[in-house]
């Protein structure tokens, strides 16, 4: 059974980790999440898998409903007569997207329901019913979104802009969800961030909502309001965390998952992460979302409720996965001319994949602290290049992350809730045989390797300490603050379970974004990098009210 369970997500995952780990790695993976929802489904709704999976293809898009029917068509016979023994793990294995490497073990996420002899003898029959191979990437309107994905994933510009000045007026797609809006989109000198061009007395070129002249004085409005009030952008450089890597629960726990919920598509175009809602530069307000539940504050928010004049003025250049390897490509991508743009408060918080990988000598796989100064180097170097003056740069300690696994390994997944049967600990256990998980150093039984793990943190962040403390720029000052979630951790600020997402327990829920918020914006008021309050801010807000949102 090859079913379009959480299509969007397999589109997701295959279309550029296939490589990633053994035994099949992602791909594996994918087919074992799927298979395993997908049966737990079919068993809530005392459906065959074949019907549920029919019914599954009714609530897609009109592109893909009918390619749907097809394969489901083509895949019935094999879905008769399935051994009630065969787990998720057991049918990937017998398709054929999983497979046992040489020197590997067989990995398994689902308990296994029979001894090794006796799986043997199961696998061989149903492998004779030879199932077919089907590649999702190369069926319509998939196809178009792995193109998307994958031009977005690896330059962090925006996949539609029209002037090509860094800034879209797309949502998703690296778009306004990531960047300021650009309000026009056909003109590369209005932006969001620039001084005013010829002062905004007829138009709104820097795109923070005020433009015009006062009726008495017929001073323009932008340098009545905001000349002197220090307007600058928030940048924000980071890894998953930034970004708000967040997997909907709906999509992996069978006791919540809903027809509804399927419908992901803007969710894949911003690559499973929600930085609209995130703590970093969060905007939107989170309504009648099943995917989503919770309140939104961010920097950027407070960062523009201090001065008005800053809307629109923020970057988020967070990516999954992203390490002090790819400073300098997140810096290149900013969007900032030093000679006409605002100044920047720009937020370095590479917080963890520099000690995080998914191999099993994790430890060889580290960064360095010698190449990790250098990375990081290279970077503010960099950005002294860009960055207009009176800019700052914060430097975020990483995280130390050694709680996760005391705190959650006992506790049921989501997708082990139904029968009680998959835990935290057998998560791990499974990513690290398969070696795809986020952080075998973290997600590991041996406390040792945790302890291993955390003190190479420590030893990277004291190199940022010191960059922040002797290290000097000519078009910005260098500041370190501890990491928020250390903080949180360390103080008993919160409940590590209700603090974590529930399907990878490895990110800050939507919950946490408010208390992150609340907790970098205390460590940023101690420093001078904020810019005064606008004493116009409620003329601001009378005159121009939203400021034509976001």
């Amino acid at each position: 059974m090859k079913t379009f369970q959480v299509f969007l997500f397999l589109l997701f995952c295959t279309s550029f980790t296939n490589a990633r780990g053994v035994n099949g790695g992602m791909s594996c993976a994918v087919c074992t999440v799927l298979t395993g929802v997908t049966m737990q489904i079919a068993e809530l709704h005392e459906e065959d898998l074949f019907n549920a999976t029919k019914r599954l293809c009714n609530v897609l898009p009109n592109k893909i409903r009918h390619p749907c029917f097809r394969i489901v068509d083509k895949v019935e016979p094999y879905l008769t007569n399935l051994s009630e023994k065969i787990t998720p793990d057991l049918f990937c294995l017998v398709y054929g997207t999983c497979r046992v490497d040489k020197g590997q073990p067989f990995c398994h996420l689902f308990p296994l329901t029979m001894e090794q002899e006796e799986m043997e003898n199961v696998l061989k029959k149903e492998r004779e019913k030879m199932l077919p191979k089907i590649d999702f990437c190369k069926l319509p309107y998939i196809k178009d979104i792995c193109n998307i994905l994958n031009n977005s994933y690896t330059s962090l510009a925006p996949v539609e802009d029209f002037d090509n000045d860094g800034f879209s007026a797309m949502e998703t797609g690296r778009g306004s969800d990531w960047r300021g809006r650009d309000c026009v989109d056909n003109d590369p000198q209005v932006y969001p961030g620039r001084r005013p061009l010829n002062s905004d007395y007829f138009s709104d070129s820097n795109c923070n909502g005020i433009w015009g002249t006062k009726n008495d004085t017929f001073l323009s409005l932008e340098q009545e309001l905001c000349k002197k009030s220090q307007p600058r952008g928030l940048i924000f450089i980071g890894d998953s965390i930034g970004a708000h890597f967040h997997m909907p629960e709906v999509w992996i726990n069978p006791l919540l998952f809903s027809w509804p919920g399927l419908n992901g598509s803007s969710v894949i175009l911003d690559e499973i992460d929600w930085p609209q809602f995130g703590f970093a530069t969060g905007f939107k307000n989170i309504t009648r979302n099943i995917l989503i539940q919770g309140l939104t504050d961010s920097l950027y928010l407070r960062l523009r409720n201090r001065n008005r004049c800053n809307h629109r003025d923020y970057q988020n250049l967070s990516q999954n996965g992203a390490s002090s390897y790819e400073g300098l490509n997140h810096v290149n991508s900013i969007a900032r001319n030093r000679t006409t743009d605002n100044p920047a408060l720009v937020i370095y918080a590479m917080q963890g994949n520099d000690v995080c990988n998914n191999f099993n000598d994790t430890i060889n796989h580290m960064t360095s602290p010698e190449t990790f100064r250098r990375n990081v180097m290279k970077s503010l170097f960099l950005l002294d290049e860009k960055l207009p003056p009176q800019s700052h740069v914060v430097l975020v300690e990483l995280v130390e992350a050694d709680f996760i696994f005391p705190a959650m390994a006992e506790r049921l997944h989501p997708i082990g809730r139904l029968h009680k049967n998959v835990f935290y600990k057998n998560l791990y256990e499974w990513f690290n045989c398969m070696q795809i998980g986020p952080c075998t150093g973290w997600l590991n039984a041996n406390q040792t390797l945790r302890d291993i793990t955390s003190k190479r943190a420590r030893k990277l962040s004291t190199i940022l300490k010191y960059i922040a403390t002797n290290e000097t720029f000519k078009n910005f000052q260098v500041h370190y603050i501890q990491n928020p979630i250390n903080y949180l951790v360390r103080n008993d600020k919160i409940n590590i379970t209700e603090f974590l997402e529930p399907v990878d327990s490895l990110h800050p829920n939507q919950k946490a974004q408010v208390l992150l918020t609340e907790t970098v914006w205390n460590f940023l008021e101690k420093l001078p990098v904020l810019g005064p309050v606008n004493p116009h801010n409620d003329e601001i807000i009378r005159i121009f009210g939203e400021q034509g949102g976001h």
